[in-house]
């Protein structure tokens, strides 16, 4: 074996040993980061390598932004401000398997109708939906705009009646594997208190 070869080798042996990853995608991390929203009574996991940027927008009519998690580098920023006229989300642009997470609360006096299959998200009954580009769906617009070319979007109800918990996850692609496992594992880590 040459010097170099052998060099190769231990590098990738003391990285496999030290449990540190030689690269990291934007789904996959080193490890996990918790998001902790009292007033919501929401908390979950995301990966550590994913930029968090909490409310700071006014929300429309019946929706409440929460947070913004997302592995595009550089991330967003948001400033607080009190007109209407505040970006949800705020403007950024997804490169290459890039993922961006909008989490917020839902008023929908009367019901709501909603794409997805039937999971459990926070021991409770909810919807988890997988769409692509041309679906009919109103949240993918906000994806569009970002870039993407998935969404993942989970519907979870709330406490109060007729106010759900939605996390809209927007993913560029190609490789849409390990964003959608983050998302997943995620949303598994969800807790939401009764």
């Amino acid at each position: 074996m040459t010097r170099a070869v052998t060099f190769i080798a231990v590098l990738a042996v003391a990285a496999a040993v030290a449990g540190t990853p030689a690269a990291s995608s934007p789904g996959q991390s080193p490890g996990d980061a918790r998001a902790r929203y009292p007033d919501y009574g929401l908390s979950f996991r995301y990966p550590a390598n994913w930029t968090r940027v909490d409310w700071c927008w006014i929300g429309a009519s019946f929706v409440t932004p929460i947070t913004l998690l997302t592995s595009v580098r550089p991330a967003p920023t948001c400033t607080s401000t009190t007109h209407s006229g505040t970006s949800w989300p705020p403007r950024q642009r997804l490169g290459t398997n890039d993922v961006t997470v909008l989490w917020s609360l839902d008023g929908f006096p009367g019901g709501l109708r909603e794409p997805g299959r039937r999971t459990r998200i926070a021991d409770r009954a909810a919807l988890l939906a997988y769409l692509s580009p041309g679906a009919p769906h109103g949240r993918f617009a906000v994806c569009r705009r970002l870039g993407a070319r998935r969404m993942m979007q989970a519907t979870i109800p709330a406490k109060a009646p007729d106010n759900y918990v939605f996390a809209v996850a927007c993913l560029r692609g190609p490789d849409f594997a390990p964003g959608e496992r983050a998302v997943v594992a995620m949303l598994a880590s969800t807790r939401l208190a009764r």
